[in-house]
């Protein structure tokens, strides 16, 4: 589990950091060419603030300084121009994504992958018993086996319910784990709880299919 979420965080650290990376066109011409770049902080929007008559100017600006009283100071020598509405975020050419959704994709790309990537580490649990009823309460956190089994004797004999190794899922494999019984019926599988009898448990994967849907609606709104 550590490993898995190791790599969870490595992957927000990268993806968040590659967020932050705006980078806005900067120059000051009487033209609309301008190819030279800048780098800026993720808090940044890009300026285009034109002079009547005058020149344009393009850089990076900080998104709080982005309103007719702040762009004054800044730029005292100019005494009238218009400037893009919103100050547009983004990378170069102005993208219209605000900074906020921005980041919001960012981090729900980053959850839907830690959702994913715990939902395949965390250990399976399955139920462990032996018995000749339905009725089974002591639950196992296995280890190296990832498969739930469902053994039942045939005619009408015990069940027993334990985790094995998918390898182990075969008639021959437990005939050896099993000698004692010589007809029986099986069943693998590979949810929480699902070797119950009457196993109602949700799928950890429908689960996490559930949750990166959320995310990514939460992204989207």
């Amino acid at each position: 589990m550590k490993n898995y979420l190791g790599v969870c965080l490595v992957f927000c650290f990268a993806i968040l950091g590659l967020g932050s990376a705006i980078k806005c066109v900067r120059c000051k011409d009487y033209s609309a060419t301008c190819k030279s770049t800048q780098d800026c902080s993720y808090d940044d929007a890009c300026l285009t603030l034109v002079e009547r008559g005058g020149q344009t100017y393009r850089q990076c600006i900080k998104y709080s300084d982005c309103d007719t009283n702040r762009l004054s100071q800044m730029f005292p020598a100019i005494s009238k121009f218009t400037y893009k509405p919103s100050c547009q975020i983004g990378f170069v050419r102005a993208s219209r994504t605000t900074i906020k959704n921005k980041m919001k994709s960012y981090l729900g790309v980053c959850l839907v992958f830690c959702i994913a990537i715990l939902g395949l580490g965390s250990a399976l649990k399955c139920y462990n018993c032996t018995n000749s009823s339905d009725s089974c309460t002591d639950i196992q956190v296995c280890s190296t086996e990832n498969v739930c089994l469902t053994l039942t004797k045939n005619p009408g004999g015990q069940t027993n319910r334990q985790c094995i190794k998918l390898s182990d899922c075969n008639t021959n494999q437990l005939s050896q784990m099993f000698p004692a019984i010589s007809k029986f019926t099986y069943k693998c599988c590979t949810d929480d709880l699902c070797n119950g009898a009457n196993s109602i448990g949700a799928s950890k994967h429908l689960l996490g299919l559930f949750a990166s849907l959320a995310v990514m609606w939460w992204c989207m709104h």
